[in-house]
């Protein structure tokens, strides 16, 4: 019977600093740094998606013929997008959807094939090109620190949290080779509470969780294996703790902007909702927002000082699930239900099974954010790079998984 305790850690040599000096390592750096720095183009794009398009295009005429390029599960993920795609055509030419919106739903999806395909051909033999990536996607809102004019907890949810958070788990275990789980473990959770303290709360509980999970996993890698699952369940018990305490003492100070945050996730759900019960099987189209949609969502809401722009600014319900229902009808759901199957599935791995090394708090952050986004967050311009990359790292951890399973049978 197999245990559930995970394997002994196999020590931070994976990733080297000098891994980074190829070509294709400072191409995944530099697209990855670029994703956040968008422009206009109907919709919104980014100029590192434009790199990444090369990127795509090149590697598909490079590997048309070539065999390990088209692997198995990547085929079924491009295949599974296309048939979303084609839940926005076909409900889209049902429902007479002007050109300025249709063309923008088709633009969504067609980025987010192009980013997968880009990525894919960057890092699918590289995990440090991977690692690169990841690295420039987290540092890229840097570059954008300057734009607009807004308060300071604005500018640290969109531009300062995620970098910080990011540098804190790679840098740790170069600088503390020898405990590298156990600091990271804990300053991840020292980080988590500092995001809480700023009403960042999505970013705080996964912060949180990573760092007890790290911590676990660290105090049962040799000795103490059979006592994963109760330190994990520890861990959890311990981390809801700390998170709802840091949430009460919080409460006074950011209490109105709260009740406000979740309000407005909870109507623009129900009106998500009430798309898909008028028109379950076909979808009512790219970017939707009817009028039925914005009763549902300023009488749920409660104020009726909204203006209806800023209501279709939301840009529909705040869960990709839902608003690929509601926009592309079953079809449209078929890529977002495989990649839900695909995060759990992987996040299993990296709870109960993969060697702790470097990329584990990195894969951790981007599969509990890409869950977190799909059941809660809009399919948008935001987002589009986001999947790509959270689907390669699926990939990378179900590939390990099936090449030890080959291992342990020879």
């Amino acid at each position: 019977m197999t245990s559930f305790a995970p394997a002994p850690s196999s020590a931070y040599r994976r990733v080297r600093l000098r891994d980074f000096w190829t070509a294709l390592g400072i191409i995944s750096l530099l697209a990855g740094l670029l994703t956040n720095i968008r422009f206009q183009f109907g919709g919104k794009a980014s100029v590192g998606e434009i790199a990444f398009g090369v990127v795509a295009l090149f590697a598909l005429l490079a590997n048309i013929g070539n065999p390990r390029f088209w692997n198995r599960r990547m085929v079924v993920i491009l295949i599974a997008m296309f048939v979303t795609l084609g839940g926005y055509v076909v409900s889209d030419l049902i429902n007479a959807v002007p050109s300025d919106r249709f063309l923008r739903g088709w633009a969504r999806m067609t980025f987010m094939i192009v980013d997968f395909l880009a990525v894919w051909a960057l890092a699918r033999n590289s995990i440090v090109n991977l690692f690169a990536i990841c690295v420039g996607d987290s540092l890229s809102t840097l570059l954008t620190y300057a734009e607009g004019q807004h308060d300071f907890l604005y500018i640290y949810k969109f531009h300062l949290a995620m970098p910080a958070t990011v540098l804190i788990m790679i840098t740790i275990p170069y600088l503390m080779p020898r405990r590298a789980n156990m600091a990271t473990g804990i300053a991840m959770a020292a980080v988590g509470m500092f995001h809480f303290a700023l009403d960042f709360r999505m970013l705080g509980a996964i912060c949180v969780l990573i760092g007890f999970v790290l911590i676990a996993r660290g105090i049962t890698a040799s000795r103490f294996r059979r006592l994963y699952l109760t330190l994990l369940a520890l861990a959890l018990t311990l981390s809801s703790t700390a998170i709802g305490y840091v949430y009460t003492v919080t409460q006074v100070s950011f209490s109105e902007r709260r009740q406000n945050s979740n309000s407005e996730r909870m109507s623009l759900a129900l009106a998500g909702i009430n798309a898909i019960e008028r028109s379950p099987v076909i979808g009512l189209g790219s970017w939707v927002w009817d009028a039925e949609m914005w009763n549902t969502f300023v009488g749920n809401k409660g104020r009726s000082n909204i203006s209806s722009q800023q209501a279709r600014e939301s840009q529909g319900p705040h869960s990709q699930l839902l608003q690929a229902w509601a926009e592309a009808g079953l079809l449209g759901l078929v890529f977002f239900l495989y990649l839900g199957k695909l995060l759990c599935q992987a996040l299993w791995i990296l709870l109960f099974r993969r060697p702790l090394d470097v990329m584990m708090p990195l894969f951790l952050y981007y599969l509990l954010l890409g869950l977190w986004n799909l059941l809660f967050s809009p399919f948008a311009n935001l987002h589009r790079f986001d999947i790509a990359l959270s689907l390669m790292i699926v990939i990378q951890v179900l590939r390990e998984r099936m090449a030890v399973a080959r291992a342990i049978r020879v």
